[in-house]
């Protein structure tokens, strides 16, 4: 799948400025100036938030961006930008904005509120269209505008605070703010009930507030199979991207009360979730070196998948190959689309196996990483890489066993 992902990024990368000599003019500059460009000219921003591999992305700017009604509406009516959501301060921005899939837009105004938001490729005309939307009046900045105008003159009774957790969430925003000041107002009154854990995991959103330890304190007022569902919601919505983002980010505070929330719920994980845990906790030690968590998680990961027969392994990559051999059944005439092909195919005829020799890979780089040679747990690490040599042969695999003999 990779192989052919990045076949289509390279075609995609052919495309050059096209779209900013002939089509959308964006602002060129840092966040700051793009607000004070709204500011002085009075018109709303239209933010395209975009990352290097994304094929729609590509597609709206070669074939959407350029088209002169579509670059004389957005020029005439919005001071436009393009924000790479992994880059410099895309990521703190597409974390506030919540922002989940690409390209998302996000229309807004100088004050940095939330007009409206689309997402997804759109042909001229809709593409057009969502951008009227946000031009009009009752949009959704005019709605938030007013509940926020309410939180901060200090309104902070229970039923406004909900609603505008509901709006917050809705628009896809960062609503930790007011998320805290809900769970002050009701945790005052000792309302801490079943529904009220629902609404919370319900409506937090993917940055840190008090409620994460609440609902990770009182899942257990949710009987099952609620309880179950709950906290795989609130596992995947929520404290994944908070725990993944701090680490990411290097905050080891932020990133460690987020772990000890999954550490807590992780019993109630689905096989497929503690599976994300396994790997988000391998990142998690990996980054902040914590050498004895990482020893035990490796040990504890490796076991399961030392376990497995090779024999075993290579009969489940044939049982899963029937499933999706159809696939492969006729070659394409083009002759870069079965290089294509062939690349998937290979990776077809050993998924099990591919997927234990990935996990075993990891594990083992990290303690070649991390440990020290005298530690006993590189001669371990050795032989997990060896199985995954057996597994998968490659020459990343090969060059891990000569960094841990």
């Amino acid at each position: 799948m990779r192989q052919l992902v990045i076949f289509f990024l390279f075609l995609a990368n052919t495309s050059s400025l096209k779209a900013q000599d002939s089509g959308i003019r964006f602002f060129q500059g840092g966040w700051k100036e793009l607000l004070a460009a709204s500011k002085e000219s009075g018109k709303p921003i239209f933010v395209d938030v975009y990352t290097d591999w994304c094929i729609p992305c590509k597609k709206m700017e070669k074939e959407v961006f350029v088209l002169p009604e579509v670059a004389k509406f957005y020029n005439d009516n919005f001071i436009t930008y393009r924000l790479n959501a992994e880059k410099n301060e895309g990521p703190q921005l597409a974390t506030r904005y919540q922002v989940k899939a690409y390209p998302t837009w996000l229309f807004l105004n100088a004050d940095e509120t939330l007009r409206s938001r689309s997402t997804d490729y759109l042909p001229a005309e809709q593409f057009i269209t969502i951008g009227k939307i946000a031009l009009g009046s009752g949009s959704v900045a005019d709605s938030l505008a007013l509940l926020k105008s309410r939180f901060d003159k200090g309104e902070r009774n229970t039923e406004f605070l909900s609603t505008y957790l509901i709006s917050l969430k809705k628009a896809q925003l960062d609503n930790r703010e007011v998320m805290d000041a809900f769970v002050s107002a009701f945790g005052k009154n000792k309302q801490v009930t079943a529904e009220n854990i629902q609404f919370l995991i319900q409506h937090s959103g993917r940055t840190w507030s008090s409620a994460i330890p609440l609902i990770t304190n009182h899942l257990g007022l949710l009987q099952p199979p609620k309880g179950g569902q709950a906290a795989a919601d609130f596992f995947g919505n929520t404290l994944y991207f908070v725990w993944g983002n701090a680490a990411k980010a290097g905050d080891a505070k932020l990133a460690q009360q987020s772990k000890i929330s999954a550490d807590k719920i992780l019993p109630l994980l689905s096989e497929q979730q503690q599976r994300s845990y396994d790997q988000l906790a391998l990142f998690h030690y990996k980054t902040f070196r914590d050498l004895t968590g990482l020893k035990k998680l490796a040990y504890r990961m490796a076991q399961q998948s030392m376990a497995v027969d090779t024999a075993f392994a290579a009969a489940q990559d044939r049982i899963l190959f029937e499933k999706v051999k159809v696939a492969f059944a006729t070659a394409p005439k083009d002759s870069a689309d079965r290089e294509a092909m062939e690349a998937e195919k290979k990776l077809a005829l050993h998924q099990y196996s591919g997927q234990l020799a990935s996990l075993l890979y990891q594990l083992a780089e990290a303690c070649a990483e991390l440990l020290d040679k005298n530690d006993p747990a590189r001669r371990d690490a050795l032989y997990w890489a060896e199985r995954a040599y057996v597994l998968i042969p490659n020459p990343n695999t090969k060059a891990l066993l000569e960094r841990l003999k």
